[in-house]
């Protein structure tokens, strides 16, 4: 009953999961929540809520295909896809502890291809390039997904 009701309301919302080792795509399962089980405080909960959308947003107009990553028992908040151009997303609020980082870095150092992959977070500061995994803020996720002279 749940699903139908998020189906009704949220069908623009719907995101699939992806395997990332496979390419099946037909199979993906639906997903039309984002959950953020980490986030205690409410306020924080909207933000990182909001910031999802709005992500989920620029990457639609940008025409990206758009799927949640599992890979072994982690999972990724975004694959992104156009043609054979692939990209990996992991959405958070803050990276306020060493948890956090681990945390959010942990299922993108899993993924063996060689496609871009980033975690974009709010902080006012920037971590080092780690394992090929950049860290960027939410305002440097277009210059990465949108190629250069074309608009959103």
């Amino acid at each position: 009953m749940e699903n139908a009701i998020y189906k009704k309301h949220f069908s623009d919302f719907r995101i699939d999961f992806l395997e990332i080792p496979g390419t099946s795509y037909a199979n993906a399962t639906a997903r039309y929540t984002f959950r953020i089980p980490e986030l205690e405080n409410i306020w924080e909960y909207y933000l990182a809520l909001i910031q999802r959308a709005a992500f989920y947003l620029d990457l639609i107009r940008a025409g990206y295909q758009i799927y949640v990553g599992t890979i072994k028992d982690k999972e990724v908040d975004f694959v992104v896809i156009q043609g054979e151009k692939r990209v990996y997303f992991q959405i958070c609020y803050q990276l306020t502890d060493q948890q956090t980082i681990e945390r959010e870095y942990a299922s993108l150092k899993n993924i063996d291809d060689n496609f871009p992959k980033y975690i974009v977070s709010m902080d006012d500061f920037h971590l080092p390039t780690n394992e090929g995994i950049e860290h960027i803020t939410p305002w440097q996720v277009k210059e990465v997904v949108v190629p250069k002279g074309k608009a959103l």
